[in-house]
């Protein structure tokens, strides 16, 4: 599949960017059909550090382009499941686990990640595991992946995928946007992101989570959203 060059794909992280936290995190109908709208003429992703498991039933029914979940590590594109990962990760990541268990670190394990959820680790502890691994951060969050897997490369790979080749519009709320900010040609974020995902973003949404996800859509097919390099 050859994209034309004038569609666009927005590419969005999911909680408190395009689900609201109040909403516990399930996706409001009103973005969901906007989203599925928008996307019969371009091209929308949502990029997550959520299993896809829990999505099934945060986001029951819904149909953007994509999802790349995991922070990177699975992309799937009408039912297809890529895995974004080196195959030596997963004999490295029982090595990890030990490791966590050994420091009495709770952990989780998603298909590719290892999530730590409320904990910061120490720069001790990241020293301790193995040197193929990479944290990421997340509103306090840990989140253990192989060397070079996150937002970014996921995005990347999906738009090998879908031989994309227009505007990319990335839309973020947290720390582990900040790659994913690095591969858009429009870094946007919305009214509730933090500090640094403002600083860095081409546009500063007027509204949080799915309304301002809908705020920035209506920007894009009225022609009001522009690439900095433009």
């Amino acid at each position: 599949m050859v994209t034309s060059l004038n569609k666009v794909l927005v590419v969005s992280d999911y909680d408190r960017t395009l689900a609201h936290e109040k909403d516990g995190f399930f996706l409001d109908d009103r973005v969901k059909e906007r989203v599925e709208n928008f996307a019969k003429n371009n091209f929308f992703a949502v990029v997550s550090g959520r299993e896809k498991r829990l999505i099934d039933v945060f986001a029951r029914g819904f149909t953007p382009t994509a999802w790349v979940l995991e922070n990177g590590a699975l992309i799937f594109v009408k039912g297809e499941e890529k895995v974004n990962a080196p195959e030596c990760w997963f004999h490295e990541r029982e090595k990890i686990s030990s490791t966590l268990k050994e420091m009495n670190i709770p952990y989780s394990l998603g298909k590719v990640i290892i999530y730590i959820n409320n904990r910061k680790l120490s720069h001790e502890e990241i020293s301790s595991l193995n040197e193929l691994c990479d944290v990421e951060y997340n509103r306090g969050d840990a989140m253990l992946l192989p060397k070079g897997v996150n937002k970014a490369s996921g995005i990347l790979k999906l738009k090998e995928i879908l031989k994309f080749g227009g505007l990319t519009v990335g839309v973020g709320d947290g720390e582990n946007d900040l790659k994913m900010m690095e591969v858009v040609d429009v870094k946007v974020a919305v009214k509730n992101a933090v500090p640094c995902i403002k600083e860095i973003a081409d546009v500063v949404l007027t509204h949080e989570d799915g309304e301002g996800i809908m705020e920035l859509l209506d920007m894009i097919e009225k022609g009001e959203l522009k690439s900095s390099e433009a």
